[in-house]
């Protein structure tokens, strides 16, 4: 039923208005109904793909088509060109892209800092709250000198 009442809001089917018990009620025309639902079932679709094979050298306009491919080839090589200069560009940004191991850094996230030293973060948390080891809080997370991470452990 609200099907119907979209379609009429829609224009797609015209219904007359009648006052019912508790609201106005829709009248539609019953051969307008048959029609608009004829008109639904009917499968108007052109496929994705032509169904008909197609031989290039006796169809003209197929030819044509493969003609109009060759003319995209410098196109395409162009592309290609764009995509090797995008990825020396993105090697050169990895190349700057400086990564110090864990084992050098001076200063640690406590992720970084629980992998080098085998101690959970939420220990060394604790231990940063109760002042057994010390930290700053940087940003959303801290940061752990290295030689404070060494002194704590050792005195595990």
């Amino acid at each position: 039923m609200r099907t119907l009442e979209r379609y009429t809001q829609e224009g797609k089917i015209g219904g007359r208005y009648e006052k019912g018990k508790t609201r106005s009620v829709v009248v539609y025309d019953e051969e307008e109904l048959r029609a608009f639902k004829a008109a639904l079932e009917t499968k108007t679709y052109k496929p994705a793909v032509d169904p008909t094979p197609t031989n290039p050298d006796r169809d003209e306009t197929a030819l044509s088509k493969f003609v109009e491919v060759k003319h995209l080839l410098p196109l395409l090589d162009g592309l290609n060109h764009l995509a090797d200069v995008l990825k020396v560009l993105r090697e050169e940004q990895e190349i700057v892209r400086l990564t110090v191991p864990i084992q050098h850094k001076l200063t640690l996230s406590l992720a970084e800092a629980s992998a080098l030293s085998g101690i959970s973060r939420q220990r060394l948390r604790a231990a940063i709250k109760d002042g057994t080891l010390t930290a700053q809080l940087i940003g959303r997370g801290y940061r752990v000198k290295r030689t404070d991470l060494e002194d704590y452990v050792d005195r595990l």
